[in-house]
């Protein structure tokens, strides 16, 4: 969020993260108290805002270190990731987290296809990190791992992600650039094969609709 003005900063309430309240330069931003009586100097006496849980689309509350399968929800899932960009919105059309798991969906062996569909749920969580930056985070890496395990115990998934979703995750970026990514250098992947998919670019409401319709014809067969 922009300044408030006066060098003001928005954080979030640890009771209510749905709201946000102003604090001036005059307050601790770990706790909220005001630091400073008059003009004396006074030391931060409340406790840290530490709340771990987010507001999700269905209105329910996630923590990302003490969720359960029954936290996860599929209309979350398909709705936050229809609305992210992939490649941190540097392509020529937006293109979603949700087609890239469908088309992942598509490319890989039946057995296989839920996996790949869910393979990004996460980041319905904790948001699309780009891989230069996740690398240099292990412990957003363990938080991310230890959701992937409640949202397999979900969908009775093997907790172990398929070796050929692994791969296809790698090579369906080569795809990915041709459609969307304008020139650059070389990457180190460049002497993989491409998957034999189409990026199709959808809109958001597009993306969540099919990503529901491609979930629903998988746990129903």
């Amino acid at each position: 969020f922009a300044n408030q003005g006066n060098d003001d900063v928005a954080v979030w309430n640890g009771d209510d993260p749905e709201m946000l309240i102003a604090y001036d330069r005059d307050h601790c931003l770990d706790c909220g108290t005001k630091r400073s009586i008059g003009t004396e100097e006074a030391p931060c006496t409340g406790a840290p805002l530490t709340a771990t849980w987010a507001h999700t689309y269905t209105k329910r509350r996630f923590d990302i270190h003490t969720c359960t399968p029954e936290d996860v929800d599929i209309t979350d899932i398909a709705h936050s990731m229809a609305m992210q960009c992939r490649y941190n919105g540097h392509t020529t059309s937006f293109y979603s987290v949700a087609e890239h798991c469908v088309r992942m969906s598509e490319a890989v062996d039946p057995e296989n296809a839920l996996w790949a569909l869910l393979h990004d749920a996460t980041e319905a969580y904790v948001g699309d990190v780009v891989r230069p930056v996740k690398r240099l985070l292990p412990e957003f890496t363990r938080i991310e791992d230890s959701i992937m395990a409640v949202i397999a115990e979900k969908y009775g998934l093997d907790p172990e992600m398929p070796a050929q979703v692994k791969e296809f995750d790698t090579r369906i970026c080569l795809n990915e650039r041709r459609a969307l990514l304008a020139g650059g250098e070389r990457w180190e992947i460049d002497d993989l094969e491409p998957l034999n998919v189409d990026i199709v670019a959808w809109d958001p409401r597009t993306a969540e609709n099919q990503y529901l319709a491609r979930f629903h014809q998988l746990v129903t067969h």
